[in-house]
């Protein structure tokens, strides 16, 4: 049975559709028209295509685990009635898979923000050096005592070390970012007037600062392109091949190749949404993902399989 869920034609248990002219569905609009094409119905076709809105009856659409890949196709405005139904069908590249990523995500989490609060870059560096091996939940709890105490890089600059180290012991590894903080906002006082600078290259000079929380900074704090990659990101993107590598600059490097720089940043922070609430690490729900169709390590086919047999 076939269904319309997130605007997308699926099939029980994320099982490939594969849409056949016959019984009555001839009016589908597509231009290609090819029988046994794997097909996905976008927004725009669902309220054209009323029908689709209820399960549709065998043999109108029959479901196969992996259908022979297609590429986009888009229909015909006059048949659609004025309106360009796309069409679309498993992409064949990683630039192609990455965009249709981009674009479900987007649907997805439409705000896509950073889940560690700040009101400015130094809030947002600060918390970003202290949200290493840990959560941005744990992070959460500590910067207010943090910024309260010293709200800017001179404050922090002349902070007592035991000071600073007791208020952030809960992140862990607390002396080190203790002492990172402290001579980043020197850093930032010394040579950059106070101010976080923007620059990839001086960012990465300041202590606790690497390539990943320089991304952070500039792709969120000041809208500049920035792909930070997480531990969720590169796994989320190997997962997806988008990439084989697990150096996260190769992996910066590569995914970044396939997108938009200006969509970076917000593409960074939805797959690290969905790596939490979806994709998790070890007990993935390829079931409920809006990505299951085009993701080649996608589990729910193989335990569709197992559960009727």
């Amino acid at each position: 049975m076939a269904f319309v869920a997130n605007g997308r034609l699926r099939v029980a248990h994320g099982s490939t559709v594969v849409v056949e002219r016959q019984r009555g569905y001839e009016s589908l609009p597509w231009s290609a028209g090819k029988i046994g094409a794997q097909l996905i119905v976008h927004a725009a076709a669902v309220d054209f295509v009323g029908a689709l809105k209820k399960p549709l009856h065998t043999g109108s659409i029959r479901s196969v685990e992996r259908a022979q890949q297609q590429d986009m196709h888009h229909c015909d405005e006059a048949n659609g009635g004025g309106r360009n139904l796309g069409l679309m069908g498993t992409p064949r590249t990683p630039k192609g898979r990455a965009n249709v990523v981009f674009a479900r995500l987007t649907e997805e989490y439409p705000e896509a923000l950073c889940e560690l609060n700040h009101r400015n870059p130094f809030e947002l560096l600060a918390a970003t050096i202290l949200s290493a091996q840990t959560t941005d939940v744990r992070v959460n709890m500590v910067t207010p005592a943090l910024f309260a105490a010293y709200p800017d890089a001179a404050a922090l600059a002349a902070a007592d070390l035991e000071v600073v180290e007791q208020i952030v012991r809960s992140t862990g590894f607390y002396q080190s970012k203790a002492r990172n903080l402290i001579s980043m906002a020197a850093s930032l006082v010394d040579r950059f007037g106070g101010e976080v600078p923007t620059a990839m290259d001086d960012l990465v000079t300041l202590a606790g600062v690497g390539r990943k929380t320089a991304n952070v900074v500039r792709s969120v704090a000041f809208g500049l392109p920035g792909l930070p990659v997480d531990t969720h990101v590169g796994r989320l993107c190997r997962k997806l091949a988008l990439t084989v590598e697990d150096d996260p600059v190769r992996v910066e490097t590569i995914v970044g190749s396939l997108l938009s720089p200006s969509d970076w940043g917000t593409f960074s922070l939805r797959v690290i949404l969905h790596g939490r609430r979806v994709c998790d690490a070890k007990k993935p729900r390829c079931v409920v993902c809006v990505l299951e169709d085009i993701c080649p390590s996608s589990t729910a086919p193989k335990k569709h399989q197992a559960s009727i047999k």
